[in-house]
This record gives C-alpha cells, sequence and structure tokens, in this order.
C-alpha cells in the first residue's frame, strides 16, 4: 500500500510541475529582454505598429485590403492580432470571434489584410499584437505546439478608417514648386485616390484661417470649419465618373489674388464623415498640407470679362421708355466667363449724375431694385439702394443704365473693374409720376366717411395722401401741407377716410393731394399731384318721416324717412306704447289702449339702433299706439359730434287692414272674429287642421253645391234632347245615385272621425269644431 501512495504522489507531482512550467515560462519570459536560459521564447510584443497609432487615415491597396503590419520579432514564428471597434469590449477568450472584434494568425506581419468592406468610414479602432511560436526545452523535455505572450502586456494602438488624402506633389496648381502665377480661368487637379466615390475641396483667400493648420487639437476660432463659399463638392458625373480635377466655371477666383486650397478623398458620396484628413499627421507620409498659389492676371490685349447683355426691362427708341419701381429688377445676361460681381451704372439724364450699385452675390445676373444692398468696396461712386430711392430727384426721373463684370476678392477690399467690358447702354424711368385726382372733384361737397380717389400709375406699389384742414388758405404746390387732418398709404388707388372729431367732420372745408409711391411702406415716393380742394356736407334732422305724428297705418308696416345727402347713418328709437282692444296675438301682448295711459307698459322695439339705410327700419306687426325718432349721424358709431339732433318723438296708430278671404288661416294681415283662431298668429301645426277644415268647407258646401247643379243641369238636357230614351234615363239615375252615395259616404268618415276622437278623449275643438260645417 506504501508504495502505491509513493507512486500517486510521485505521479501527482510530475503532472503539477508539467502544468506549472508554461505558465512559468510565460510569466519568466515575458519581460523583455528574453530570459538568457532560453534566447529564442517569443514572448516579447511586436513594437512600431503601421499605420501609426492615433492616424486619421489608412493606405489601402489597390485591392481594397487594409494592412496592418508591426516591427518583426525574430524569436516569433507567427503572430496573433486582434482589432475591433472603440466603443465595443475586447473579447474574453483567443478562441472567441465576437462581432466587432477580429482574430486570426499568420505566419508574416507582411500578410494581415483586413477587407474595405469590413471597416466603416470615418470610425476609430483599437488594435492590438502579440508573438507565438513553439516551444521545445530540451532539459525539461517540455514540446509546445503554441506559446504566446499575454495580450496585457502588449501596447494598443488605435487608427480612424478614412481615405489619404492626394500624395501633395500631385496638386495643381502649387505655386510653392512653381514661381509662375497661374493663369485665370482656374483648374484644379489631383492625383487619383483609389477606392475615392467622392472628393472634397476647399479653397479660400482667407489666408489667416487657422483651419488649414489643424491637427488632433482643433482651434476655437474653426470650430465651424470653413467659410461656406469655401467648400466644393466634386462627385461623379452621369456617367458615373469621377474627375480629379475643377475646373472653375462657378468663377470664385479672382485675378491676382493669392488663395489656399486642399483636397480630401471620401468612400460615401455627400458624406463628410467618410471622408480623410486634410492635415498632417505624425506618421501619415502621404497626408495633404493646404497649398498656396496666386492667381495671374488676363491677358491685357482684351477684356478677360466680356460685355454682358441687357435683357430687362426691355427698352426700343420707338417704344415709351419702361418704367420701374422698387419691385422691379433689372436683368442681363453674361458670357460663360468669370465675374465675381457685375457693376450697375445708372446715369440721371437731367443733370448726368451717375450711381453705382454693385451686386451682392457672385454671379448674379439681375438686380431687385427693392434689395438692401449697400456700397460695395471702397468704390467712392457706390451707393446702396436705398440712398438711391431716398433721393426724390430719382424718382420720376429718366435714366440710361449699363452693367460691367467686376473682380473683387470674396472678402472685400476694392472693386476692380478694369479691363472689363461693359453692356450696351439701355434706359428706363421711374416711377412716381403725380396721379390724376378723380374724387373728390374740385369743388365739390361730399359726406363724411369721405372716400379718396385717383387714377393708378404705372410701377407705382402704394400711394401717399393728406387731408389739410386748411380749406380757405390754398397750400403751395408740390409740397406736404403745413398742418395735416389725416395723413397715411394705401396699395390700392382709393381709400376711405372715416370720422374723427377734430379732423375729417361734417360741413368743413379741406384740400387734398396724393402721390405714387415705389414701396409698400410709401417712404419713396414721386412728387405730390396738384392738390384739390373740396367740402363736406352738414349733417342735417331726417326729414318726411313716415309715418307721421298721429298718423294711421296699416300693420304690419315700416317706419321710413328722407335720406340725408350728408349722413352715412342713422340712429332711431321705437315703442309699442299700447295694444288695440282687438288686438289678440301673443306677441302683442301689453296693456290696452282702452285703459289709463298711467297702466300702460310699452315694450320697446329699438333702442339707439344704427342703420346705414334710410328707407325703413323695423317691421310692425301689432295693432296699437307707437312712438318712434331719428337723427342722422356720420359716423357708424353716431358719436355725439357727427351727429344731428333727434326729430321730436312722433306717436302714430296700428290699425289691422280689412278683412280678406283666403284658405291659409295663419299668417294674416287681420283677423276674421268669425272664426274660432286668430288668423294674425304665425302658422304653426295646428294650423294644418284649420286649412283643411277651409278646404272641406270649400268642396263639400260650395264646389259640391256647383257641381251637383251643374250634373243636374247636364242630366235635363241629356233627358230632354233624348226624347225619353229608357238608357239615357237610366244612365242619369246612376250618376245621381253615384254623387249620393259619395256624398253619403263622406258625411259617414266625419261622423267615424267624430266618435273616435270623442271616445279616446281628443278634444275636437282644438282643430276649430271640424265637424261644424256651415248650411
Amino acid at each position: 500500500m506504501r508504495v502505491f501512495l509513493l507512486s500517486i504522489f510521485g505521479i501527482t507531482m510530475f503532472m503539477g510541475l508539467i502544468g506549472f512550467l508554461p505558465l512559468t515560462l510565460r510569466a519568466e519570459h515575458f519581460a523583455c529582454p528574453s530570459d538568457p536560459l532560453h534566447p529564442d521564447a517569443p514572448f516579447c510584443p511586436p513594437e512600431n505598429p503601421s499605420p501609426p497609432s492615433g492616424s486619421r487615415g489608412v493606405t489601402l491597396r489597390t485591392d481594397g485590403f487594409l494592412i496592418l503590419s508591426w516591427e518583426n520579432n525574430p524569436s516569433a514564428q507567427w503572430y496573433r492580432y486582434q482589432y475591433k471597434k472603440s466603443d465595443t469590449p475586447w473579447p474574453l477568450s483567443d478562441k472567441d470571434n465576437e462581432p466587432g472584434n477580429v482574430k486570426t494568425l499568420t505566419s508574416a506581419p507582411e500578410s494581415n489584410p483586413i477587407p474595405f468592406n469590413e471597416l466603416a468610414p470615418g470610425q476609430k479602432y483599437e488594435w492590438r499584437v502579440k508573438s507565438c511560436a513553439p516551444f521545445d526545452d530540451a532539459e525539461s523535455g517540455i514540446h509546445m505546439d503554441e506559446l504566446c505572450g499575454l495580450w496585457d502586456d502588449s501596447d494598443i494602438w488605435t487608427f480612424t478608417f478614412a481615405l489619404n488624402p492626394p500624395p501633395k506633389e500631385t496638386l495643381t496648381p502649387n505655386l510653392e514648386t512653381s514661381s509662375k502665377d497661374a493663369e485665370l480661368p482656374i483648374t484644379l487637379s489631383w492625383g487619383k485616390v483609389p477606392l475615392a466615390q467622392w472628393y472634397q475641396l476647399y479653397a479660400t483667400p482667407c489666408l489667416n484661417w487657422i483651419w488649414f493648420d489643424l491637427g488632433e487639437e482643433e482651434d476655437e476660432d474653426a470650430e465651424n470649419g470653413p467659410p461656406e463659399e469655401c467648400s466644393f463638392s466634386i462627385v461623379p458625373d452621369a456617367d458615373g465618373k469621377l474627375e480629379e480635377s475643377y475646373k472653375d466655371d462657378f468663377c470664385y477666383f479672382t485675378k491676382d489674388t493669392t488663395y489656399m486650397w486642399r483636397v480630401s478623398a471620401c468612400l460615401v458620396p455627400g458624406n463628410e464623415a467618410s471622408c480623410g484628413p486634410f492635415v498632417l499627421n505624425e506618421g501619415l507620409e502621404n497626408a495633404e498640407q493646404p497649398v498656396e498659389f496666386r492667381t495671374g492676371l488676363p491677358p491685357s490685349d482684351k477684356p478677360f470679362l466680356p460685355s454682358p447683355e441687357i435683357t430687362a426691362p426691355q427698352y426700343s427708341p420707338e417704344q415709351p421708355l419702361p418704367v420701374i419701381s422698387w419691385e422691379s429688377s433689372l436683368s442681363w445676361k453674361s458670357p460663360d466667363d468669370c465675374a465675381y460681381i457685375h457693376r450697375i451704372s445708372l446715369t440721371r439724364e437731367s443733370d448726368g449724375k451717375i450711381f453705382r450699385i454693385y451686386t451682392k452675390d457672385p454671379q448674379d445676373e439681375s438686380l431687385n431694385m427693392g434689395d438692401t444692398i449697400g456700397a460695395r468696396g471702397r468704390d467712392p461712386e457706390s451707393i446702396s439702394l436705398e440712398d438711391f430711392w431716398s433721393d426724390a430727384n430719382n424718382i420720376n426721373a429718366d435714366f440710361t443704365w449699363t452693367v460691367a463684370g467686376c473682380w473683387a476678392n470674396s472678402t472685400g477690399g476694392n472693386v476692380d473693374c478694369e479691363g472689363s467690358g461693359e453692356s450696351a447702354p439701355s434706359r428706363f424711368r421711374t416711377a412716381g409720376t403725380p396721379p390724376l385726382l378723380s374724387f373728390p372733384k374740385k369743388g365739390a361737397s361730399v359726406k363724411v366717411p369721405i372716400v379718396l380717389q385717383w387714377q393708378g400709375i404705372n410701377g407705382a406699389v402704394s400711394y401717399a395722401f393728406e387731408i389739410s384742414p386748411d380749406g380757405t388758405r390754398e397750400p403751395e404746390p408740390g409740397g406736404n401741407f403745413t398742418s395735416v387732418s389725416a395723413s397715411g398709404s394705401a396699395l390700392s388707388a382709393t381709400v376711405a377716410i372715416p370720422y374723427a372729431a377734430g379732423s375729417i367732420e361734417p360741413d368743413k372745408e379741406y384740400w387734398w393731394h396724393a402721390r405714387a409711391c415705389l414701396n409698400a411702406k410709401a417712404t419713396a415716393c414721386g412728387p405730390w399731384a396738384e392738390p384739390i380742394h373740396f367740402s363736406t356736407l352738414p349733417i342735417h334732422t331726417p326729414a318726411q318721416t313716415t309715418p307721421a305724428n298721429e298718423d294711421e297705418v296699416f300693420v304690419p308696416g315700416f317706419i321710413s324717412w328722407q335720406a340725408d345727402p350728408g349722413a352715412s347713418y342713422y340712429q332711431y328709437d321705437l315703442a309699442y306704447f299700447c295694444k288695440n282692444p282687438a288686438e289678440t296675438l301673443t306677441a302683442c301682448d301689453i296693456p290696452s289702449c282702452a285703459r289709463p295711459d298711467t297702466e300702460w307698459r310699452p315694450k320697446v322695439l329699438a333702442t339707439n339702433t344704427i342703420t346705414n339705410s334710410p328707407f325703413f327700419s323695423q317691421n310692425l306687426a301689432c295693432a296699437g299706439k307707437y312712438q318712434w325718432r331719428v337723427r342722422s349721424c356720420a359716423d357708424k358709431d353716431c358719436a355725439l359730434e357727427s351727429a344731428s339732433a333727434y326729430t321730436p318723438f312722433m306717436t302714430f296708430h296700428g290699425i289691422d287692414p280689412p278683412h280678406t278671404a283666403g284658405l291659409v288661416p295663419c299668417q294674416r294681415v287681420s283677423n276674421n272674429p268669425n272664426t274660432p283662431y286668430n288668423e294674425k298668429e304665425p302658422c304653426q301645426l295646428k294650423h294644418a287642421g284649420f286649412l283643411l277644415q277651409n278646404i272641406l268647407d270649400f268642396v263639400l258646401w260650395k264646389l259640391a253645391l256647383l257641381v251637383f247643379a251643374a250634373l243636374s243641369a247636364f242630366l235635363a238636357a241629356s233627358t230632354f234632347f233624348s226624347f225619353g230614351s229608357a238608357d239615357i234615363i237610366s244612365k242619369a239615375k246612376e250618376i245621381t245615385r253615384s254623387y249620393a252615395y259619395g256624398f253619403i259616404l263622406l258625411m259617414l268618415a266625419w261622423g267615424i272621425v267624430n266618435i273616435i276622437m270623442s271616445i279616446f278623449g281628443f278634444h275636437a275643438e282644438f282643430f276649430g269644431y271640424w265637424w261644424k260645417l256651415p248650411f
């Protein structure tokens, strides 16, 4: 037994030694330099990675693979390496192949390709490598097929995947290698970048922009990147062909100016995150820096900027001058050559004064005359459009104008139009001719509120007007009034001036004039029209009131009065004082006129009611005594200052007109006292029974008797002319019998209906005693 136990212990110690030896070797030989006893152990991690750690771009082979490489370890026979996105964890085991992590074994550092389609443009990656080799120790008798260093002892390197820019030596123009100025028009070109699907191009004359020198640490002044006007995008053409050049057909580059430019290669069209770097990064050999160059001068033998052609407004010597306003535009067409801005020269023909205005944006081929464009550069003759229109001498004036292309640096400075061709001259007239005043005419008398009217002017956007209260003193022609009662502007050729106490009032004398303006705010206006004198009509108390005092009028009726020429509105009061004793309408339920007037309780029908119609104002439906009054007004509120005095209170009597017969027993103008219902009441459902009664009365006791008389006469004549024929007499008896049967059936139907209604307790008199027919 003792021998057996010793054997087991010996075997256990031997196996433990075997298992512990590799760990000892790993720990012992992981420190660099290697243990002198085992100089061939591969535990030292590789160094000097490519791409260098922190790189913003990597080199791709022409086959689309990314190569990760490092300095070879002579003791290593192969390597294990991993790479992953920086925002994902490392794998827990060398045997795992987790999403976002790659693990592979290669025989040499030169053959570690990563396919392009496994990398995300603009994504930051981390990667690491450890050395591996078989291990064979003759002294210990230990042999291992694979022995690698520890990941914890390996450096972690980073790179951001993107395409490198084109090599700097391929960029043209590049005056760092040439002293000759670049010729206009400029064409930028660069070397092809494999796998590039899009290029991003920046160019600027702003030489103090820090963003050209940015590396990993960006400057605060460059957080927003370059100016928008300095950015170009080069994309494939319609056939999918991507050019490595840019021809300046946009006319961005001007003459005799220094520029800096750079270009980057991008993987995804339109996605700036997929673009490679612009600036030099440590360890990235082909990174591109900004290139500086200077444009030359155009040829001296001919204008480099040919003459534009004016397109609008169209001018012809045989036609009247075209009229322009604040909302008009001057337009032209430039040849396919470079002109950064255009200069418009306006010459006032009355005195030869020249005004120069410059377009705001590159390649503008029109000038909106209402734009808020200031003077350009340092041209002493330049003027803003606001200043142009604020000069009254430039309104309703004739001008000759031309346009020329000019050079200007995008950062401002002097405008250079020297050597540029100028268009053929054209002409126009600015709007602002004084309008022809049409209402009120000279010497006219009008009512308040007044309405001003004039003829519209071609090119006018709005109109200004003034009204002066100095009715007895003629104002100076062409100028503003010294004192003004009302003023303002209008977008159309008519405007209503309301009543205003102390301003526009009845029975006053005024002057008025108007002028055409070229903008909606009426701040750029032409001269005033010749002023016109007029007066406002007085306000009179209404005359010829109907009904007059103590009149008798049939009801329903109306109140009315004669229109006052000076009034636009009227105000009245109306009350129903008492009713006729015979009035039965529910709506007229007030004390009877037969009672003492101390017991009357008048019903107010209208109080302070304002209308603009003088002809009728209130429907009078009740018979009885009424009282009313009315006055004229100049405004819709009947302000005390604008109104006349009231008429005295007028009393009149409403009476029912003579009764007339009819089938419809409701809403009649008068009541028939011989019927069991009030015929003046509004029509309701119960009146359908009354209508049926009237129809039955008419059919049974009028129409039926007429039919019976006519039938009797017909039978008598037939019998007489038949000379006693038995057939005729038989037919006559049959007709008479049928008529009698029908009459008897109708009477029986009445009786049956009456009995049924009585059995169910129906008050038949509600229908007006329909069964009691007149005889």
